[in-house]
């Protein structure tokens, strides 16, 4: 988790991410990903009301970008790679269970 205070940051840190993100070729893709990138944007805005008190509204944007999802089989995946997609999705799967 990393705090931002403008689009700058934001931009600076998504590609960051990018740059780290690995990359295989397939059958069905030369540059089919190998890594999920999720990005949860959190924004808070707090406003000063006329009678003094203060108005603060939240909100949140998940961006979600999957590693390949590739059938295996079709995609002619060596064993270990077809191993670590499935491995993958149960952690995104996790992810998404806890964020509920």
């Amino acid at each position: 988790q990393q705090e931002v205070h403008n689009p700058s940051d934001l931009l600076d840190l998504m590609n960051r991410a990018q740059q780290s993100r690995k990359v295989g070729e397939t059958k069905m893709n030369k540059q089919s990903s190998r890594s999920h990138c999720i990005f949860t944007i959190s924004v808070t805005a707090k406003k000063r009301l006329p009678d003094g008190s203060v108005l603060e509204t939240r909100g949140k944007l998940h961006m979600v970008d999957l590693a390949g999802s590739e059938n295996a089989k079709s995609a002619n995946m060596d064993s270990s790679t077809a191993s670590r997609n499935d491995h993958a999705e149960t952690k995104l799967q996790l992810a998404r269970d806890r964020e509920r």
